[in-house]
């Protein structure tokens, strides 16, 4: 049993070193062969770091407050019903859309000369030039709209896994509003939190709606040199200040769980939320309107510039090949995720010792 744990611990070990070591190791063995006195540096250290910091960080971090805002009342009131059904999954749709897609939409709709600034202009006497969703905002809203259902998944599964015992106790002396507040949403803090990560982290790396909004951002910048002047040193040095804004996010995320567990297999049965609150048709209707809004509103559009949906058919048709290469790709990936986090998680202390304790029989 040793020798099999040893196997396993070696082969989680040579996983982490290949996915999550190998990419900065060989950003850093690139950066040895850069010389110091090049153009990229001096620009970065006198201005450059500043200025793509700032629009990087404003952009992530709208698309994270937009993530919040649509996916913690989603996920809890999916959370909150016995069954996810199809109506339910509609919501994830955003996930499956490209983010490049979605930017394309938004602005059609809202961006100069879209839609909305056109009828504003012919009702109201509006510039119609002007761009309702631009900058570093607008693009932070539009990933948000991509990546909310991150969060609201998250949620889903912490509410579903939650001990009602502790809001049960807390109905004697509170209201339902006062135990959500400071019952339910502190216990699934640790999805929350980590669900605005993932969110920001994937904001912060796209190139994607940036690219289409002519921002000035990190993933912009490394293309750019990447792609076009063929300089790899000077990709390599832009995305230093990168790697480190990812790992002091992890950083502070680890520091503020402060301990906190997703789950416990210590804990009393999982019965999920009792709130009636829930419920309620004005929680459900700030919860399904926005997001169904957000959701439905690029299909919508897609649907309208294809002319109609049966030449959307024939586009899906023509790009069949692609699309099954891209599911076979992205199974392939989370499959070989999944199996290390399991390692991970067979092989870390507190979880090790719980999972001891449990009778697989």
């Amino acid at each position: 049993m040793d020798s099999l744990k040893a196997l396993i611990l070696g082969l989680s070990l040579a996983l982490f070193a290949l996915i999550a070591l190998a990419p900065p190791g060989m950003l850093l063995l690139n950066l040895f062969s850069f010389s110091p006195e090049s153009s990229t540096w001096k620009w970065l250290l006198e201005k450059g770091v500043g200025v793509l910091t700032l629009d990087s960080l404003n952009m992530a971090l709208v698309a994270t407050v937009t993530g919040l805002v649509l996916g913690l009342p989603l996920g809890l009131a999916l959370g909150s019903r016995e069954k996810v059904i199809f109506s339910g999954l509609i919501f994830f749709l955003p996930l499956a859309v490209p983010p490049y897609l979605t930017a394309t939409c938004w602005m059609g709709l809202l961006g100069r000369g879209g839609v909305l600034p056109h009828l504003a202009h012919e009702w109201l006497g509006m510039d119609a030039r002007s761009s309702w969703l631009g900058g570093t905002i607008g693009a932070g809203v539009i990933l948000g709209f991509s990546y909310f259902p991150v969060l609201a998944y998250m949620v889903i599964s912490g509410i579903r896994g939650l001990d009602s015992h502790f809001e049960e106790a807390a109905m004697f002396a509170l209201s339902e509003g006062s135990i959500l507040r400071k019952i339910t949403i502190p216990l699934l803090f640790p999805q929350i939190a980590t669900g605005l990560l993932l969110i920001f982290l994937l904001a912060l790396t796209n190139y994607a709606v940036p690219s289409l909004l002519g921002l000035r951002t990190f993933t912009v910048k490394i293309y750019t040199y990447f792609s076009v002047f063929q300089d790899i040193g000077g990709a390599v040095v832009l995305s230093l200040p990168l790697l480190v804004i990812c790992f002091v996010s992890v950083l502070v995320l680890h520091r503020i769980m402060n301990g906190r567990v997703f789950f416990s297999l210590q804990m009393g049965q999982a019965r999920g939320s009792i709130l009636r609150l829930l419920h309620t048709r004005w929680f459900k209707i700030l919860a399904y309107g926005p997001a169904f809004l957000v959701t439905c509103t690029p299909i919508l559009f897609l649907i309208f510039e294809t002319g109609s949906l049966f030449n959307l058919k024939i586009a899906i048709g023509q790009a069949g090949g692609s699309i099954l290469t891209s599911f076979l790709l992205a199974f392939f990936a989370s499959f070989l995720i999944a199996i290390f986090a399991f390692l991970c998680l067979l092989y870390t202390s507190d979880a090790a010792d719980e999972l001891d304790g449990v009778d697989l029989g």
